[in-house]
């Protein structure tokens, strides 16, 4: 396993530490994969999409949102009730 000495050397001018720093920061990301291997690439789902008119689109999403808001309210009856006993 690599491991990277972290001594400090006091000799250097302001401007050799400040590029050892930059130098050090930048290779930081690629040493995260020099022991393994980088994890696998997300697979991407691609979706299709119907095409609706506005006004149909906005009927939907407004029936999902009251069938949604509904069942939190009747959720939230049952556990109040249940609470109750």
């Amino acid at each position: 396993m690599y491991t990277h000495s972290m001594l400090t050397n006091f000799e250097q001018s302001s401007g050799e530490a400040f590029l050892q720093g930059m130098l050090q920061g930048m290779a930081a990301p690629l040493s995260l994969f020099c022991i393994s291997a980088p994890p696998p690439l997300p697979k991407i789902d691609y979706v299709t999409l119907k095409m609706l008119d506005t006004k149909t689109a906005l009927a939907q999403d407004w029936k999902r949102i009251g069938v949604d808001m509904q069942n939190v309210i009747d959720r939230y009856g049952k556990e109040k009730r249940s609470h109750e006993d």
